[in-house]
């Protein structure tokens, strides 16, 4: 029998998501480098750590699903192992290029991955070697939140991607790849693949006017709210498979958005400009 939340959120219309990128070409093939061997995503592996096979050749024979600006085309082969090919002349050092290719190579991670990891729109904060994350809407202070803990004594990880992942111990974030301002500012101190265990996990909201607090968020309101952070990285997908595909893909993100609520009591954080992060989130002040 389905849950409310599977009945409810699996033919939502797509939501659409923020992603930050710079135009940087050598910082953007090293991230993609590291992309490639973070998620065994070089081609040429014969047992990649996910079933998604990147290549250089042209187009295959068949008419790919779908093609991204003439630079790459995706197919699916028997058993829906998903290809992306990089058509021969395609200047893979121009901006434009890695723009696209860094965002569609996440996408197909994230939505072919097994269960027990989802990739959320959203902060990483650190203390103590405990992360936090904060989801939120494009521009309702993710970013800003990140950078007062950075500047009152916390490690602030990332401001725009991150990987949640069921392990045997718990649940524990990842840094995704990400050309936003923060990661290469971070970079030198948190490489791509530094991970932290989850101590809580929130929304941050629109401040009131009222004093800076965290307080326990309905569940429901959760709910939606990890529900879209995670469709940000699935509409690329989405919208051009099939019904049934994204009928699954969904239903594995709901089972571990449903997961996660077991584990955790969600909560709102109602920020200000001048406030401390640390001392609310972490210290409980």
């Amino acid at each position: 029998m389905m849950s409310f939340h599977e009945k409810s959120y699996l033919d939502l219309p797509y939501v659409c998501g923020a992603s930050s990128i710079c135009a940087d070409g050598e910082r953007a093939m090293e991230t993609l480098r590291t992309l490639g061997k973070i998620f065994g995503l070089d081609g040429g592996a014969r047992d990649p750590s996910y079933p998604v096979a990147v290549t250089l050749a042209d187009c295959l024979e068949k008419t790919p699903l779908f093609t991204e600006r003439e630079f790459l085309d995706f197919h699916l082969e028997e058993g829906k192992r998903p290809v992306v090919s990089i058509r021969k002349g395609t200047d893979i050092r121009s901006s434009a290029f890695l723009s696209v290719c860094g965002r569609f190579l996440l996408t197909i991670v994230h939505d072919f991955q097994p269960a027990g990891r989802i990739a959320l729109h959203g902060a990483l904060l650190e203390e103590n070697g405990a992360g936090i994350a904060l989801l939120a809407d494009s521009g309702v202070g993710k970013s800003t939140t990140l950078a007062r803990h950075n500047l009152n004594g916390g490690c602030g990880v990332a401001d725009d991607w991150l990987m949640i992942n069921d392990s045997p111990d718990g649940f524990v974030a990842q840094v995704l790849p990400t050309w936003s301002c923060i990661l290469r500012k971070t970079a030198a101190f948190f490489p791509v693949s530094h991970t932290v265990p989850l101590r809580e996990i929130g929304v941050v909201a629109h401040a009131d006017g009222t004093r800076p607090r965290k307080e326990a968020m309905d569940e429901l309101q959760f709910f939606v709210h990890a529900f879209n952070a995670s469709e940000v990285f699935s509409r690329l997908l989405l919208k051009h498979l099939s019904g049934e595909f994204c009928r699954e893909t969904r239903l594995r993100h709901i089972r571990m958005i449903d997961r996660i609520m077991e584990s955790y009591a969600p909560f709102k954080y109602y920020a200000s400009l001048d406030d401390n992060p640390s001392e609310i989130l972490f210290k409980g002040e």
